[in-house]
């Protein structure tokens, strides 16, 4: 399912840039550790690209230009480039080619367990240095058809910071335009702007018009919270999903649409787990309403998604979902189940090899209370198939923990 999200400013001063004053920004949860290589939240990764650059970045059409890279090329299987002169960090070192092939180096190591590996970064892949000539060069772990894009995204961290990873889970160690200066866990993170930032996307010039001097993200929770802030001009900026669109819209707040998704599904599918047997995942599937969940997940205003991506310019268009997915058919989970193996108890709960049909469904608290009642909506489907499902709402840090600890279920649901 995928929503729709607004960002608004005040009406009064929705035209004024805040130029050498404080933007202030609303996320919805504390995104815990920042460490770009070691995160996979969409909060965490959006305060870091104000903290960590990438060696390329892509203009509107999606078409690669410079970033902390002047050059660059690649095949599916190899790349290479040549960084910017006089790239710093935010502790004044410079940039070098081996501190990039580190990174590299850091999430392509299966050993190191980074959940980017796979993503960015191929794992097996190496990567070498010249760091006179300023150059990067790389083998990839597994061809790519989109190994620039992938390589050339990731955020790029200092060198000392590829040793140091909790001072990167702090936000230090930073290529990018602002340095973190002040953390008060789930109530705000304060950035403030680096005066020596030379360099940005493509032809960036460093005197251009409406640079704030520092950045604000503060943790607000409650949705309709954000939008009294917003309405009262004690925020710039937030992201606003379900009803309170509407009226933020009848105050004409200067805002823009955007794509979001809002309930992607996972299953825990590690040996021992019911959620192992793909049998079990598709019945679990069958056994859903999708539509009327993301009714309520979205609060009517969402729409069946057509692809995991949704960020513009995606790199593939077109509807990868519909007609691949398996129809809501109770019947048909029932007895997908019985076939393998899941016989309905003297309870109703469905047991197999003297195991019962027992789950936690993990899901996000982030988007507000229609994230709850979309998990109790779930929690009844599968109660009618003959599962025993207890509910479990996690904040976003705490859903990816569990995302690297196997839990006591087979799902989760989260944005």
């Amino acid at each position: 399912m995928r929503g729709t999200s607004q960002s608004g400013q005040d009406r009064t001063a929705n035209q004024k840039l805040t130029e050498g004053k404080t933007f202030t920004m609303a996320i919805g949860t504390d995104p815990g550790a920042l460490d770009p290589a070691m995160t996979v939240l969409s909060t965490a990764l959006e305060i870091g690209r104000y903290l960590y650059d990438s060696l390329i970045n892509l203009d509107e059409t999606g078409k690669p230009i410079p970033g902390l890279a002047e050059k660059f090329e690649a095949t599916t299987t190899t790349a290479s480039f040549t960084l910017r002169n006089g790239v710093t960090c935010d502790d004044g070192a410079p940039l070098t080619a081996s501190d990039v092939a580190a990174n590299i180096n850091f999430v392509g190591d299966p050993a190191n367990k980074s959940p980017m590996s796979g993503l960015t970064v191929a794992p097996g892949t190496k990567a070498t240095a010249d760091d006179a000539a300023r150059t990067i060069t790389l083998t990839s772990g597994a061809p790519d058809a989109f190994l620039l894009r992938n390589l050339g995204g990731m955020p790029i961290v200092c060198g000392k910071g590829v040793t140091d990873r909790q001072a990167l889970a702090k936000g230090k160690y930073g290529t990018g335009m602002f340095t973190m200066t002040e953390i008060v866990p789930n109530d705000h993170y304060t950035l403030t702007r680096r005066k020596d930032y030379a360099w940005g996307p493509g032809d960036w010039k460093r005197d251009q018009p409406g640079l704030p001097e520092k950045v604000v993200f503060r943790v607000v929770q409650n949705m309709t919270t954000t939008s009294n802030l917003l309405l009262s001009g004690e925020l710039n900026a937030a992201r606003i999903t379900g009803q309170d669109q509407q009226r933020l819209r009848a105050q004409k707040l200067f805002h823009g649409e955007m794509v979001v998704p809002m309930g992607e599904m996972f299953f825990n599918q590690a040996p021992g787990r019911a959620g192992a047997d793909q049998a079990v995942r598709r019945a679990l599937v069958q056994a859903l309403d999708l539509a009327q969940i993301g009714k309520v997940l979205t609060s009517g205003a969402g729409a069946p998604s057509q692809g995991m991506v949704t960020t513009e310019p995606r790199a593939c268009a077109g509807d990868a979902v519909s007609g691949k997915l398996p129809a809501f058919d109770v019947a048909a989970a029932k007895s997908a189940l019985d076939a393998a193996g899941w016989k309905p108890g003297a309870d109703g709960v469905r047991v197999k090899d003297g195991k019962r049909l027992a789950l936690t469904a993990i899901y996000g608290t982030q988007l507000g209370p229609t994230m709850a009642s979309a998990a109790e909506l779930m929690q009844q489907s599968w109660k009618a198939a003959g599962a025993d499902v207890t509910l479990k709402g996690l904040d976003s840090p705490g859903t990816s923990r569990c995302s690297s600890t196997p839990v006591s279920g087979t799902s989760r649901s989260r944005r």
